[in-house]
């Protein structure tokens, strides 16, 4: 997304986005997370110290060959995914495509609420 770029060491990032908060998104969290206010993101990082997934939040301008999500409908977002990749994960509130690094999910039925890009196997793994 933009400069960010998933593999990036922490070190990196910081120095693309200084003004971002680091946190730990859970009391089982294991790695940090950057909170990106100003840009509506969330970035993770793994074991490695290096990105491995950017959560965008609404207002946030993010797309995917052309497609701009917080611009479209939740059905629209939905469909989009399916046409690149036939086997997407549907959970009670997200949507996953492994093949592609994006997940959609919703805290309210119909209405998109975050946008994530992921590294291949982001969730395949336990930590």
């Amino acid at each position: 997304m933009g400069e960010i770029k998933l593999g990036m060491p922490i070190e990196q990032v910081k120095k693309i986005v200084p003004n971002c908060e680091e946190y730990q998104k859970s009391k089982e969290s294991k790695h940090p997370t950057l909170a990106c206010d100003d840009l509506n993101i969330h970035i993770f990082f793994g074991k490695n110290g290096k990105c491995e997934g950017i959560e965008a939040h609404e207002n946030s301008n993010i797309s995917y060959k052309g497609h701009h999500f917080f611009k479209k409908s939740l059905k629209d977002n939905i469909t989009f995914l399916q046409k690149l990749d036939p086997e997407i994960v549907e959970t009670d509130d997200s949507w996953i495509s492994k093949k592609l690094g994006i997940a959609l999910w919703v805290e309210v039925e119909e209405d998109l609420n975050t946008v994530m890009v992921f590294v291949k196997g982001y969730y395949d793994k336990n930590d």
